[in-house]
């Protein structure tokens, strides 16, 4: 029997400060921190639009962000925050305010996706999930889907932070999220359907399972969810009027 040497995936912990406000700390995946940091900031509303964004510090683990008009935030607000998320991505952080993300984004674009163009992504996230050799062993592998190809990928140990590191990505190149979709190996919580909400993206695409609360929003929020990908079939969990027959 051949013997192969595996190497676990490398933690580190990224502290992020907004205009010199220490948030959160965040397990990671080392690489993709500046994208990391903003797009945290943005899925959670304390970055309002990528024009507000002043400029983005890296320091080792420690990624200062100064925005235009910064929230409040107050000793009193900062107390009860749990600083530190943990990487086993069972909760994180939001800031913004669910009532506001709702109004904003009830009216996504009626974007109507083939099923033939779900499954030429889902070869891509397909082959990325089922990689048993550095670097993908063990990390979350998220990216965005449209235009005929990718447009951001990312991995990190974390869920969560693929999709922030592939929203960040895209608001620092300027790419659009209109008619996009984003494929993820991992589950869909409610907490990445917010953040897809929150980036105006209208299709989520998983090789398992949203929770049944990311299907609650999803549906008040206008989100179509797609689950179980497989290579030849999928299934649909909610706004399934996006997915068109292939004729």
């Amino acid at each position: 029997m051949k013997s192969q040497e595996v190497r676990p995936p490398r933690e580190e912990k990224i502290e992020i400060y907004l205009n010199g406000v220490p948030l959160v700390i965040l397990p990671a995946s080392p690489g993709m921190r500046r994208e990391l940091a903003v797009g945290f900031l943005f899925s959670g509303g304390l970055i309002e639009k990528i024009e507000d964004l002043v400029e983005v510090k890296e320091n080792g683990g420690r990624i200062e962000v100064e925005v235009k008009n910064p929230p409040v935030i107050t000793p009193e607000t900062r107390r009860g925050w749990n600083r530190e998320i943990g990487s086993g991505c069972g909760g994180g952080v939001n800031f913004s305010n669910p009532d506001f993300l709702a109004r904003s984004h009830r009216n996504l674009d009626q974007l109507r996706v083939p099923a033939r163009e779900l499954l030429r992504g889902g070869k891509e996230i397909l082959s990325r999930g089922e990689e048993q050799t550095d670097p993908g062993r063990g990390l979350h592998y998220s990216f965005l889907w449209g235009g005929g190809g990718k447009q951001a990928a990312a991995r990190d140990i974390a869920r969560h932070n693929t999709v922030d590191k592939v929203i960040g990505d895209c608001l620092l190149r300027g790419v659009d999220f209109t008619g996009k979709i984003l494929f993820t190996t991992g589950r869909i919580s409610s907490e990445m359907v917010f953040k897809a909400a929150r980036a105006g993206i209208p299709v989520l695409v998983t090789l398992h399972s949203p929770t049944d609360l990311a299907l609650e929003q999803a549906e008040d929020l206008g989100l179509t969810v797609i689950g179980y990908l497989r290579k030849s079939a999928f299934t649909v969990f909610s706004h399934p009027e996006r997915i068109a027959r292939d004729e």
